[in-house]
């Protein structure tokens, strides 16, 4: 582990432990709850175990957008007032449309990426890891759809095929090979 990622993320714990005991004022499995992240990954990051994973981040910036960029660089108030600071892409010629929440939440993703710190990092790795999964569930589904099919073919044969026997003569045998060969036309 690197001098400058262990000190990002004891900043980082500190500014946590802050926040979740005298700002929040709650227990650690309540605010674990609310981020959607599990109690046991809290109390590693605030004993200085474990770095800030992105649904961490995103946990942060859905539930306390106010204190988001406090909390990861430090910088700013730690308690925002209000919106003022933003700038916001989703005005009158953004060509997007955006929702101006998902515009905000780009933006800090956007900073973070280029802050280039072990956050930045991480969430790279963590936004391949998402299209990682995404790519794969898109293979499944085609390979469950070509199984599905399969069944299906499976089904027909079963249905329309009839058994060759020994005692069969050729004619027969031809006819019943070529039922067979039709279901799969």
């Amino acid at each position: 582990m690197s001098i400058k990622k262990s000190t990002i993320d004891n900043l980082f714990s500190e500014r946590l432990k802050i926040f979740i005991k005298d700002i929040l004022n709650v227990k650690q499995k309540n605010f674990a709850e609310k981020v959607g992240i599990s109690e046991s990954y809290i109390s590693a990051i605030l004993k200085k175990d474990r770095g800030i994973s992105a649904e961490l981040i995103i946990g942060l910036y859905i539930h306390y957008r106010e204190y988001f960029n406090w909390l990861l660089t430090g910088k700013g108030e730690m308690i925002r007032q209000g919106a003022e600071n933003d700038t916001s892409m989703g005005e009158a010629g953004d060509p997007l449309g955006a929702d101006p929440e998902v515009v905000d939440f780009l933006k800090m993703t956007r900073a973070v990426l280029e802050s280039g710190t072990a956050y930045s990092d991480t969430l790279i790795a963590n936004i391949r890891l998402s299209h990682h999964a995404m790519e794969s569930e898109k293979r499944l589904k085609g390979i469950e759809g070509r199984l599905g099919k399969l069944e299906k073919t499976k089904k027909i044969l079963k249905e329309k095929a009839t058994r060759i026997r020994e005692g069969d003569n050729e004619a027969e045998k031809g006819a019943i090979l070529e039922k067979r060969v039709a279901c799969f036309n």
